[in-house]
């Protein structure tokens, strides 16, 4: 009897041993309706244990802080999309914006308005002449190049943008009214052709019209290179004259400061020019 109960001791002894072993390795004994009889570390089912409180969170909900994380997540659904308010007030804001633009003139359309009666008012003061309403005779710059001779001999040459771009334009009066143009001598000082003593100016048929160097360095009536309405190179003179494109010179007043004179130049379809110095 005494060996039975010794072996029944240390059956028993055995047996929490090796429970003990398992509940520390983490090994969960269930009973049969699936409740834990035996928990591991994470178990954490006595207070003071390990991982207590958090046990108690995870089962019940009901843990320290819980509530306020319910209020958040609730608060987090019901609360609209952030930068949403900002966003429509953002779109309410452009979309102002969109039809305070529509209704709004656009910018300079009242300055084009302006300058558009401006310019019909020119037009009806001074009709049929300029670009900007004004009594300018209309001209086309020529694209033909015309060769420069001095002394018999091939010096430069140029075309219409030539003139445009690098000389001095201007206006001067004629029988026929304002035309604007590029003084002779001006021209010539481009092309680097200096001291010229005499000018010959050849059109087309072989015409010939010769401008001293007293014509060509005049100041109060100039010897002007220009071009018609057909593209073609004339060289016409007259007196200066200022403000027709502003109105403040009528017409009229030009074809009277040229009334009567019979000495001014007027070639049409220049090919050639001669230089004499």
């Amino acid at each position: 009897m005494g060996k039975i109960i010794r072996l029944l001791l240390m059956g028993i002894v055995g047996i929490v041993v090796v429970g003990g072993l398992l509940y520390v390795a983490g090994f969960r004994m269930v009973g049969p309706s699936g409740a834990p009889l035996l928990s591991g570390n994470d178990a954490g089912s006595g207070k003071g244990q390990p991982g207590w409180r958090r046990a108690q969170q995870q089962a019940g909900g009901m843990g320290p802080g819980s509530g306020q994380r319910k209020q958040m997540a609730r608060g987090d659904e019901s609360a609209p999309p952030s930068g949403s308010q900002g966003g429509r007030r953002q779109g309410g804001g452009s979309s102002q914006q969109a039809l305070g633009n529509e209704s709004a003139p656009p910018p300079g359309s009242q300055g084009g308005r302006r300058q558009g009666g401006g310019s019909q008012q020119a037009r009806g003061t001074q009709p049929g002449f300029g670009p900007t309403g004004g009594i300018l005779l209309p001209i086309r710059v020529g694209t033909n190049s015309i060769s420069i001779l001095v002394n018999g001999r091939p010096s430069a040459s140029f075309v219409g943008k030539d003139l445009t771009d690098h000389v001095e334009d201007t206006t001067i009066a004629t029988a026929e009214g304002p035309r604007k143009g590029w003084s002779a001598a001006k021209t010539l000082n481009y092309l680097k052709i200096d001291n010229a003593k005499e000018a010959v100016v050849i059109d087309a048929t072989g015409k010939k019209q010769a401008v001293s160097a007293l014509q060509l360095n005049d100041q109060e009536t100039i010897a002007l290179f220009t071009y018609n309405d057909k593209g073609d190179l004339m060289l016409i003179s007259g007196p200066k004259v200022r403000g027709v494109n502003k109105g403040k010179t009528s017409l009229e007043e030009v074809k009277q400061m040229v009334s009567g004179r019979h000495d001014l130049l007027s070639v049409t379809g220049i090919v050639k020019v001669e230089v004499k110095s």
